[in-house]
């Protein structure tokens, strides 16, 4: 991904008024939230190393529990996303809310 830079003097008025909004209500620019796609992209941070290994098979199961308050849905739903984007399928069982 990239990171999305907002100059607010380039803002129209209601534009301006969502932006501010966004930092009252969450604490964060949900405005800038907002124009993050779903289904981002991410680098891979892991050192080189650790790109290369390999483990044997698992059979057992994940559940991935997100715990939330009044959360901002773009974030709430790139939150998902990201955990079924980049979990191995047959590991995942499921995602609980």
């Amino acid at each position: 991904g990239k990171p999305v830079i907002i100059d607010r003097n380039k803002l129209s008025p209601s534009e301006l008024k969502k932006y501010d909004e966004g930092f009252e209500k969450n604490a964060f620019s949900a405005y800038v939230s907002d124009l993050i796609p779903i289904h981002r992209s991410l680098p891979d941070e892991r050192h080189p190393d650790c790109r290369k290994l390999e483990y044997k098979a698992l059979s057992i199961t994940a559940s991935v529990v997100m715990c939330f308050h009044n959360e901002a849905w773009t974030t709430l739903l790139r939150s998902i996303h990201s955990v079924i984007d980049r979990s191995p399928p047959h590991l995942l069982k499921e995602i609980i809310l």
